[in-house]
């Protein structure tokens, strides 16, 4: 168990080992315990998902549109992301909804035909 420590270990010269081959440290700091890297991991939800599970939330508890909207496209720019994790994301949405489409939207219904949202 040492041993495979001592492999994910970051060395002085800007690389990392993992399984005894040296990766750059900005791939060696996303690579999980199976070596696959850590955005592209089966355990993430898509996007979509992600905010047709949020505009469900919406509509169950009955938040303003406005409000909605605002978090949607937020979410959608990815601003409030972390900078170091913006490069990585996949800007592309399952059903092709894009910043206009949502900014349309003039009440709940529309975001839910536009994300074909399931609630």
């Amino acid at each position: 168990k040492d041993e495979e420590e001592e492999k994910k270990k970051e060395s002085d010269d800007g690389t990392g080992t993992v399984d005894g081959e040296e990766i750059p440290i900005s791939q060696f700091q996303q690579t999980n315990h199976s070596g696959y890297y850590g955005y592209n991991s089966p355990l993430l939800h898509s996007r979509t998902s992600i905010i047709q599970e949020y505009i469900a939330h919406c509509v169950r508890y009955r938040a303003h549109s406005k409000n909605a909207k605002y978090v949607v496209c937020e979410m959608m720019n990815a601003r409030r992301a972390p900078t170091t994790r913006v490069p990585f994301l996949n800007m592309e949405y399952e059903g092709g909804q894009n910043i206009q489409s949502v900014c349309k939207c003039r009440n709940l219904n529309d975001l839910i035909k536009v994300w074909d949202c399931k609630w």
